[in-house]
């Protein structure tokens, strides 16, 4: 990255670092992606599904697959494609937290994150698959 900035991207939350890229996209580093949970709906995540999803993650990222992030959601059972936001790069797990960093964003999608046009970020994840296939 190039020109990395630390500036608050969402209102009452940590500044997230962030710098363009060499292709005129942005890169926004250390985002909270989701946490360990158990609910009936859902699913659980604890520590053993969480290195399950890292290792997933780690092989699809080989692949040349990366989970992408888009503005909104897409409907159950729906082939619906949402306008791009980037892709999801670097997933960790700190114990609790999974972090990731956002990559390729277009910098009118930038722009609106700095606007707080979309302040929230919500996870697509398949339990059964112990993947993350959207943000």
């Amino acid at each position: 990255m190039q020109d990395e900035k630390s500036r608050s991207i969402e209102p009452n939350c940590p500044k997230y670092s962030w710098g363009s890229l060499p292709n005129g996209k942005y890169a926004i580093v250390d985002v909270p992606v989701f946490q360990v949970f158990s609910d009936t709906q859902h699913g659980t995540v604890d520590q053993k599904s969480a290195q399950e999803i890292l290792q997933n993650f780690e092989k699809d990222k080989s692949h040349g697959y990366f989970p992408r992030v888009f503005v909104g959601h897409h409907p159950d059972n729906s082939a619906e494609n949402r306008p791009g936001a980037g892709f999801l790069n670097n997933l960790r797990f700190d114990g609790k937290f999974f972090w990731a960093d956002i990559v390729e964003v277009p910098d009118e999608v930038f722009k609106e994150l700095q606007a707080l046009k979309y302040p929230y970020r919500s996870v697509e994840y398949n339990d059964e698959k112990k993947k993350i296939t959207g943000l």
